[in-house]
């Protein structure tokens, strides 16, 4: 640490307090801590330096524990949950699932299949018993988090609509609102099909699948800058509102705000 006064001055200042820096299992010990507190916060399960997994179904990671890297991704990580409504993730234990675990790691790589592509910074997978969400802490921002996010979001709305005659949710009602020129999702991570317009569609990666589709109409309608997103194309807004409505259809509302985050860009 630097510190500056001025020796000039006529009157004397407060007297400065250094507090020592933690040791590094101290510092670990503080990062436990928070991610425990903010677990109980938002009704997930959050790990981080050695508590994380690093061997997934197809996919590697680096556990990270510094402590400035790991506290700004926790910074990062209550910022995206807090934009929730209260118990928001509460709700998202069904069926077999029974928490959201999200770990904080480094050095995501794939398994080498090719599945995934070149450039990913999280993914989110059905683990059956519970739902798990993994996140490149050096590489990553509030949009990474409401992107898998939407990914469980997504889960959960597949499993009401298979308890529910009536659920508004459907891959059908989806499909209709894609433009009569798109030929179907590639569903491969490697390959992007060529957009003839951004009307209906955020970018490429958004014609993978329609859970990639959704995610990134999710991420954007989160952001300060979804405006330029959702303005002009009435496409996208269309989406984004069926995919509100589908959610409000899907969760008990009792409480939520009258306008939730991802409905701003829809007033």
């Amino acid at each position: 640490r630097l510190l500056f006064w001025d020796i000039s001055a006529s009157d004397a200042g407060e007297d400065l307090l250094i507090e020592p820096v933690p040791e590094p299992s101290e510092q670990i010990a503080l990062l436990k801590q928070r991610a425990q507190e903010l677990s109980e916060k938002y009704g997930v399960i959050i790990y981080v330096a050695d508590d994380c997994e690093t061997q997934f179904d197809e996919f590697s990671a680096t556990q990270i524990s510094d402590y400035d890297q790991v506290n700004r991704a926790l910074d990062i990580l209550d910022e995206a949950l807090g934009k929730y409504p209260e118990g928001f993730f509460r709700q998202l234990r069904y069926g077999s699932v029974h928490s959201i675990r999200i770990h904080l790691i480094t050095d995501l790589m794939a398994d080498g299949s090719g599945r995934y592509g070149d450039g990913y910074v999280a993914f989110a997978q059905n683990m059956w018993d519970h739902y798990l969400v993994v996140i490149d802490i050096e590489d990553s921002d509030c949009q990474t988090y409401y992107h898998e996010f939407s990914h469980v979001i997504d889960s959960y709305l597949a499993w009401d609509a298979g308890q529910r005659d009536d659920a508004l949710f459907s891959e059908e009602g989806w499909a209709d609102r894609n433009p009569a020129w798109f030929n179907g999702y590639s569903y491969d991570y490697s390959v992007e099909h060529e957009l003839v317009n951004d009307a209906y569609f955020v970018d490429g990666y958004s014609t993978i699948s329609p859970t990639e589709d959704r995610a990134r109409v999710m991420e954007y309608a989160m952001s300060d800058y979804g405006f330029y997103t959702f303005e002009d194309n009435q496409g996208l807004r269309m989406k984004l509102e069926y995919y509100c409505l589908c959610i409000r259809d899907a969760f008990d509302t009792e409480g939520w705000p009258e306008t939730l985050p991802w409905e701003q860009y829809l007033e």
